[in-house]
């Protein structure tokens, strides 16, 4: 909760997928605190995703997606940022067909 509240950004390893190579970018995360968890925000602070289309989805335990779509897209202001998806922890096993429809439904909105 500290870090939430000091917006702290935690160095993370550099990835070895260059961003620039995707138009579509899926950005997962835990709800930390009602908002995406501080590597993701380290990870959106330091790639340039303007002009991607960015997908925001979420594993929680009761808090549901909160603030983290709403937030990655502050952090994402010239991306195009779809509707988000976010699964109860205990359901993450039996969400296949949950997840198909989410991503049945945001491909029609690209």
């Amino acid at each position: 909760k500290k870090e939430i509240k000091a917006n702290v950004h935690p160095a993370i390893k550099p990835m070895s997928v260059n961003t620039q190579s995707y138009d579509v970018i899926f950005v997962g995360t835990p709800n930390w605190w009602g908002t995406m968890a501080p590597p993701v925000a380290t990870f959106l602070a330091s790639h340039n995703l303007a002009g991607k289309v960015v997908i925001p989805f979420a594993t929680n335990d009761g808090g549901g997606m909160q603030n983290c779509a709403t937030d990655i897209k502050k952090m994402c202001p010239r991306s195009t940022v779809l509707s988000g998806k976010s699964i109860y922890g205990s359901d993450v096993s039996t969400s296949a067909s949950a997840v198909r429809s989410w991503l049945k439904g945001i491909a029609q909105l690209k």
